[in-house]
């Protein structure tokens, strides 16, 4: 946890002196092909597997072809790139450059940094997109050892290029009469249920961790809302990326 927590900072720390720098194009190293889903949908937004390297990262990535319109996709598609960078550039700027925290940066072998990002249609269908973006970076020491960092994104959009929120979901329970899947004491109920399912027990304080669902969630082929959660923040960090089923289903 310790060490998860302070490549974060890493992260976060070099993501701030890349904040106001526009995005530079990656380097395309192949042709896009259809993405094949699990599920065969009704009313799918068009997308496409697209594979790039951005400086130690080897990145595929869906590329929106087929929303409402072009601006449609272009803005979906500038999210989605939006997401890769923010994980991407901190890294990318410790193997070229170095660093910000000295001490941690001697230890490192920079040279062998290596990283990719990849994603899973979980939901395409009657305008509405959700998907799983997995970045992954792992980040070797001189002394042979290394760490692997693993970050998960639950993305959804409807096919007007709009970012589909936890608040949205929330006004349409409201509006149906349901229960809020993102209100505290039903994301505490989904929670205990799923760790009840995996026979673990939460972490301390685990209940201040249980509103990052309302930033990170997704929709399954069966219309079910799912959390995503960080290892380490609900369940034991030694669970890994903790999956929690809503309670809601407003789809059906």
């Amino acid at each position: 946890m310790k060490k998860m927590r302070l490549l974060a900072a890493v992260m976060l720390s070099a993501a701030t002196m890349f904040s106001s720098v526009a995005m530079a194009a990656p380097k395309a190293v192949s042709k896009t092909a259809a993405k094949a889903t699990p599920k065969v949908y009704v009313n799918p937004i068009k997308l496409e597997d697209h594979h790039v390297i951005d400086g130690v990262f080897s990145c595929t990535y869906p590329l929106i072809t087929g929303a409402k319109d072009s601006k449609a996709n272009t803005a979906i598609n500038a999210n989605i790139a939006e997401k890769i960078y923010e994980f991407t550039a901190p890294f990318n700027h410790t193997a070229t450059v170095g660093s910000p925290f000295k001490k941690v940066d001697a230890n490192i072998d920079h040279a062998n940094i290596k990283g990719s990002t990849n994603y899973e249609i979980t939901y395409n269908a009657n305008t509405l997109l959700s998907m799983i973006l997995t970045k992954t970076v792992t980040v070797p020491h001189k002394d042979g050892t290394s760490y692997t960092m693993t970050m998960k994104d639950g993305l959804n959009y409807n096919s007007e290029g709009k970012v589909i929120t936890a608040d949205n979901w929330s006004n349409i329970a409201k509006a149906v009469n349901m229960e809020d899947p993102f209100s505290t004491a039903s994301l505490k109920k989904s929670v205990s249920d799923a760790l009840a399912a995996k026979n673990l027990t939460a972490v301390k304080n685990y209940e201040q961790n249980l509103s990052m669902a309302k930033q990170n969630y997704y929709l399954d082929a069966d219309t079910n809302l799912h959390a995503l959660y960080m290892p380490g923040f609900i369940a034991p960090e030694s669970a890994g990326w903790f999956d929690v089923l809503l309670s809601a289903n407003l789809l059906k």
